[in-house]
């Protein structure tokens, strides 16, 4: 059986969705190597819950993963969760394009058909009308096994044909949390809609290149703009010493931290960043993730 899974992010649990609580997971993660349960202890203490039970912390680390912010064994960050740390720890605001690019890229054949089906039916994304979002998420996910079913054996674990109510409950409370409430990204309804707009067409296929254009209108409802060579030269180098190691940076970290820094009035496509790292005669390497390489200027070269 190959080890592959759909983006769909199945391992939800009602209660997750808070974004200080998914930064603090990506922190720990980072910095302490150790079984799950003294990683969940820490979390407990770190957010003030240090009387609660271990299990308190297991939702925000399931999300966390299923963001693919750590490692499926929590042992490790990825590199969106490096780029995650680092700017926040730069900015101090909510890494909020980062986060939504991650829920896209990992849940995207469930999340986007699910907000559809909401938005078509007049269905808020809201504590008061659970009942009908079950009912909406139901659909999405019929979707999504008419889509994937056929191929469900590759899968691991397998992809379910179908999905009880109360499974259905965790991944519309904690994806609602996520995107609408204050501890998650706050988003409104024209924000959710616009998402609908820029990005349906992609439910199941790859994002498109234009990918933080879009997060950048769905947040202002404006085209954010390109940027200078010299202002992307600039910012590669500053992203490249924030989050190289043994002087290599991971290309997608990069990425992802320009981004972050330029939003929501400016913004870089995929193939323009990568253009600029060939033309300027950056160092390419490959990396262990297929999807991604490693880079270094020409002066670490020497």
């Amino acid at each position: 059986m190959v080890n592959m899974r759909p983006p769909f992010m199945r391992y939800v649990i009602e209660t997750a969705g808070n974004i200080e609580y998914i930064i603090t997971v990506v922190k720990i993660v980072k910095e302490i190597k150790a079984p799950r349960t003294i990683l969940w202890k820490e979390f407990n203490y770190r957010v003030g819950h240090g009387n609660k039970s271990v299990r308190f912390a297991e939702p925000h680390f399931s999300f966390a993963k299923e963001l693919a912010l750590i490692t499926d064994n929590f042992q490790a960050c990825t590199e969106a969760g490096k780029a995650l740390l680092v700017t926040f720890e730069k900015t101090l605001k909510k890494p909020i394009f980062i986060l939504l690019y991650q829920f896209l890229k990992n849940d995207a054949p469930f999340l986007l058909p699910y907000l559809k089906y909401c938005d078509d039916s007049g269905v808020l994304l809201n504590g008061k009308q659970i009942n009908e979002q079950i009912e909406m998420a139901k659909k999405a996910y019929k979707d999504l096994w008419e889509y994937y079913g056929l191929r469900g054996a590759i899968f691991t674990p397998t992809l379910r044909k179908e999905l009880k109510e109360r499974t259905l409950k965790h991944h519309v409370l904690a994806r609602n949390r996520f995107l609408v409430s204050k501890e998650g990204l706050n988003l409104n309804q024209f924000q959710i809609r616009r998402l609908i707009e820029k990005f349906i067409k992609f439910a199941y296929s790859d994002l498109p290149d234009d990918t933080f254009y879009r997060l950048g209108e769905v947040i202002t409802d404006r085209r954010p703009n390109d940027i200078k060579e010299d202002l992307l030269q600039a910012l590669i180098k500053e992203a490249y010493s924030d989050i190289k190691a043994y002087k290599l940076a991971s290309a997608k970290s990069v990425f992802l931290y320009i981004n972050q820094l330029l939003l929501p009035n400016n913004a870089v496509q995929f193939s323009i960043y990568k253009k600029h790292l060939i033309d300027h005669q950056f160092r390419i390497e490959p990396a262990f993730d297929r999807d991604d390489f490693l880079f270094a200027p020409r002066e670490e070269n020497k």
